[in-house]
């Protein structure tokens, strides 16, 4: 039996481990993103909400893809790693290092390390993450929850954009209108009949 046949019972289980991990980063970054594009449009004055949410889409399906692609996928030997930390003393490792050595050594030590992996369960592979980035994750959301609720409501009309707020030179000045009243038949009018 080779070791990819071997790992097939661990392999779903770091999938699922690595899939976890590579979705946080990448929910971290499109979170990044989606605050930063919210604060600047809002500041600008730009109207068009759309754009942070495609952009905050775009970047955590890019940057998860990436993650997971480049640093965490499985492989044989990351796989044989992580079953060795569970108490197996680098016997797989081992293992894989000697897949095509027919000796009478590498022979015996995979009928060891076969034996070994029969006593450890998949379910033994927890999903672990740092206690850092599940911080940074919420902190993020925090953030991008706070400026994309500010960006709505200057794109609903009720706040003002920050342009506005810090330079109020800016705002356009508010227009004005000249009205003249006019009496009917038998009317009369009190006060002034010309007003801006």
């Amino acid at each position: 039996m080779n070791a990819k046949q071997l790992f097939q019972k661990y392999h779903k289980r770091m999938v699922k481990v690595s899939i976890v991990k590579a979705t946080l980063i990448g929910l971290l970054a499109a979170l990044a993103a989606l605050f930063i594009t919210a604060a600047v449009c809002w500041f600008v004055g730009f109207k068009g909400i759309w754009l942070s949410v495609v952009l905050f889409v775009v970047v955590l399906a890019a940057t998860a893809v990436t993650v997971y692609l480049v640093k965490y996928r499985p492989t044989t030997r990351s796989i044989a790693r992580r079953v060795d930390e569970l108490g197996l003393e680098e016997r797989l490792i081992t293992m894989t290092e000697l897949e095509g050595d027919d000796s009478y050594i590498a022979t015996r030590q995979r009928q060891d390390a076969m034996e070994a992996l029969g006593k450890v369960s998949a379910d033994f592979i927890k999903i672990a993450v740092s206690a850092a980035l599940v911080i940074g994750v919420a902190v993020a959301a925090v953030c991008a929850q706070a400026t994309t609720t500010v960006y709505a409501l200057y794109n609903a009309g009720v706040i003002k954009s920050g342009v506005e707020l810090v330079n109020p030179e800016h705002v356009e000045e508010s227009k004005s209108f000249k009205v003249e009243y006019v009496a009917g038949k038998n009317g009369s009018l009190v006060g002034e009949t010309k007003q801006t």
